[in-house]
């Protein structure tokens, strides 16, 4: 019953609409047209709010939800909700993919908006990522790949994009062949860390789109990863109006928490990213790329002076 439930959800496009936990029933399937998502029902009070104030609010995105009302009539849109939710006019401050969890930020005032899309647009924003890749991944390391401004094939006039993002492993599980990993983009173009981390042969699991279907499959029938192993962990930025340093942590999603533990990997090792971040590793990988290129450029110099000098005696 598990394999035939999860075989019909991946190769014949059915939804589950009702699931009961322990993996034993399965009710109500329904067919579901391409570019259709099913998702659970939400009332503005139901959202998870984890942080709110005056000109600014918070909150944990869940999965199959889009920020911005789709094409489509009737395609739910959490700002929609939120502006029920707070009886104002609201502005999105980015996106999260579709399939993706974690904190998002919308702005209740114009003046809001402006100073926190001012700090998306310089990065001033550091934005931190839990993300579940196959494969035993680098213990630390920098994806340096540009992209287009939108995932897909390149078109002839499509320009490639600067894009980076920091990374390191958090631990890797041999008998399951998966790495946990805290990623930190520099830059946020459409789908980057999926793209990052499937250029590097590291997918997400979990990733229709960029991952591999084998393991798609194994994980979900095995481990219940019924979604994007990606979760939006936190930002942090300096405070627009009071100029302290904010860290805004969205919590990791129980269905998420579960699928970690049927990993086999501890809550001792994940629980602690609902904590204060600490950027320490990332600003030693910072240092040393700085110095890296200061010495690139010191010897690029040298050389030219060099040559320099031996035309002249020429």
């Amino acid at each position: 019953m598990d394999l035939f439930c999860v075989m019909s959800i991946v190769y014949k496009k059915y939804m589950c609409c009702e699931y009961l936990s322990g993996w034993d029933r399965y009710d109500c399937f329904s067919r579901v047209k391409r570019g259709k998502t099913s998702v659970k029902d939400i009332e503005p009070q139901e959202l998870e709010v984890i942080h709110r104030e005056n000109q600014w609010i918070a909150i944990n995105k869940p999965i199959d939800w889009m920020v911005h009302q789709g094409w489509e009539k009737g395609q739910p849109a959490l700002t929609d909700l939120v502006r029920t939710l707070t009886e104002r006019r609201v502005y999105p401050i980015h996106r999260l993919d579709r399939a993706t969890s974690g904190v998002l930020l919308f702005a209740l005032s114009q003046r809001m908006a402006k100073d926190l899309n001012g700090l998306f647009s310089s990065r001033a924003i550091r934005k931190r990522y839990l993300c579940v890749v196959h494969g035993e991944a680098p213990a630390q390391g920098m994806v340096d790949k540009p992209l287009t401004r939108r995932a897909g094939k390149r078109g002839r006039n499509d320009p490639l994009l600067h894009a980076k993002t920091w990374f390191r492993r958090i631990c890797y599980v041999d008998s399951e062949e998966i790495s946990l990993i805290e990623a930190v983009p520099v830059t946020g173009r459409q789908h980057q860390i999926r793209r990052h981390l499937r250029h590097i042969r590291f997918p997400l699991l979990g990733d229709k789109r960029y991952g591999y279907r084998r393991q798609y499959v194994k994980h979900r029938i095995e481990h219940g990863l019924a979604r994007l192993g990606l979760h939006a962990l936190s930002l942090s930025f300096v405070h627009p109006i009071d100029g302290h340093m904010q860290h805004v942590i969205a919590p990791i999603p129980q269905d998420l928490q579960t699928s970690l533990e049927r990993m086999l990997i501890p809550a001792s090792l994940w629980s602690w990213f609902e904590e204060i971040p600490d950027f320490t590793w990332l600003e030693a990988l910072i240092e040393e790329e700085e110095a890296r290129e200061e010495a690139e450029a010191k010897e690029e110099a040298e050389l030219l002076s060099e040559e320099g000098e031996a035309k002249e005696e020429d």
